[in-house]
């Protein structure tokens, strides 16, 4: 009986430890899945941050490296488009000239050239390029003249002057070459186109009017005449036009002539 006694009395002193061994382990088990849990939502911060570096890595990257773009070609115009396109575009440049006429009509050292239609302006009057020489009697200045030279018919090709102005033209022939050169004396003109180019512009410039909407200025060539850089255009968009601008500079940049008309004579 007494052995029993001292068995009861180990058993019941041992059952609260085995109690709180068995609380125990539910505690450890949920803390441990508490923080496993912590470091499943951090590792995703963590990733969703570095997805958002290379997110904003490819950004500066794409905005630093230029896009590749088409470069447009010329449309290609035959028939009744062809002179649509050629009567609109005349019209369009008319209005330009018209206007910058009106703002110089009293500046009296300005030609304003419009090389679409082959017009000069003075004083808010226009006159064909190639009617050069009635212009000038028309302004009761006084006119140059000689002869330049004979082709094999024996026409004769007339240089008719004015200050710095000057049109080649054979008798026979509607068409001609007119240039002017820079001013140097008191009375020269300077000039100036329906796209803002005079005798101030650079040559830097000249090569903007490349991209000119209008497609007059396409870009033919570049050569020299001694130390002379001429810059070569002739008309785009196929619209068959026979006359051509050539810009010259010098050494130092200045633009020194500027030649319009049928330049394949000369």
């Amino acid at each position: 009986m007494r052995y029993l006694l001292m068995i009861s009395f180990v058993l019941l002193a041992s059952l609260p430890v085995c109690l709180q061994a068995q609380t125990a382990t539910p505690s450890t088990d949920s803390t441990t899945a508490i923080q496993q849990e912590k470091d499943k939502i951090e590792l995703e911060k963590l990733q969703l941050e570095d997805a958002q570096l290379k997110l904003k890595l490819m950004q500066a990257q794409a905005q630093l490296s230029p896009v590749p773009t088409a470069t447009p070609q010329p449309v290609k115009l035959t028939g009744d488009q062809e002179k649509e396109a050629l009567e609109i575009l005349k019209e369009s440049e008319s209005k330009k000239a018209e206007a910058l006429a009106k703002e110089a009509k009293d500046k009296t050292d300005v030609f304003i050239l419009d090389f679409i239609n082959a017009e000069i302006w003075y004083k808010g009057n226009r006159f064909s390029i190639y009617d050069f020489n009635n212009m000038v009697l028309d302004q009761n200045w006084k006119l140059g003249k000689k002869l330049d030279e004979r082709d094999a018919q024996g026409h004769a090709r007339n240089l008719f002057t004015y200050q710095n102005a000057n049109l080649l033209k054979y008798e026979h022939r509607d068409r001609g070459i007119f240039f002017m050169k820079m001013a140097t004396e008191t009375g020269d003109f300077d000039f100036l186109t329906t796209d803002g180019i005079s005798f101030r512009s650079s040559s830097s410039d000249v090569r903007t009017l490349e991209n000119n909407t209008n497609r007059y200025f396409v870009y033919d060539s570049q050569g020299w005449d001694k130390d002379q850089k001429i810059l070569k255009y002739r008309h785009g968009e196929g619209l068959g036009f026979n006359d051509q601008v050539e810009f010259w500079f010098d050494k130092h940049g200045t633009m020194t002539k500027v030649r319009f008309g049928t330049l394949g004579e000369h």
